[in-house]
């Protein structure tokens, strides 16, 4: 059997879970009908205001002080970081790049699973906080 065929759906009345559930759906699709009309109205900002690719760009209203600030994001080839290093002075290397260390979090959990000691020296290096709990809904059609 399945996944789809198990459902077993309940045609009586909604109950207090399905109108929450039904106005969590409501509430998203007007975030994000209201996402789309920011969109909209900050382009017509920019076709207005003007915006360089990389830096601010401001002008006063009678009413506002409109600034748009266009960006660059730049990401770093860490193989290729690695392999010019010699190309450059070591000084000038070390201020273009920082390396910052990063928790391959599988293995963090395999390790605390197999060997709870090293985990516990691991554990000084690293801060935990609660994340937000995500929510899917999906909605099943009456068949």
């Amino acid at each position: 059997m399945n996944k789809e065929s198990s459902v077993q759906i309940n045609h009586s009345a909604p109950t207090a879970l399905d109108g929450i559930v039904y106005s969590l759906e409501v509430t998203r699709a007007q975030i994000k009908s209201l996402k789309e009309q920011e969109v909209l109205l900050e382009q017509q900002i920019v076709e207005q205001v003007g915006a360089k690719s990389e830096g601010s760009y401001t002008k006063n209203t009678k009413h506002f002080k409109v600034s748009t600030n266009g960006n660059v994001r730049r990401t770093i080839d860490p193989v290729m970081a690695v392999a010019i290093k010699d190309a450059l002075p070591p000084e000038a290397y070390e201020n273009l790049f920082t390396w910052k260390p990063s928790l391959n979090t599988r293995t963090y959990r395999d390790l605390v699973e197999l060997h709870p000691e090293q985990a516990a020296v691991v554990n000084k290096a690293i801060t935990s906080k609660p994340g937000k709990t995500s929510v899917k809904v999906e909605r099943i059609e009456a068949a």
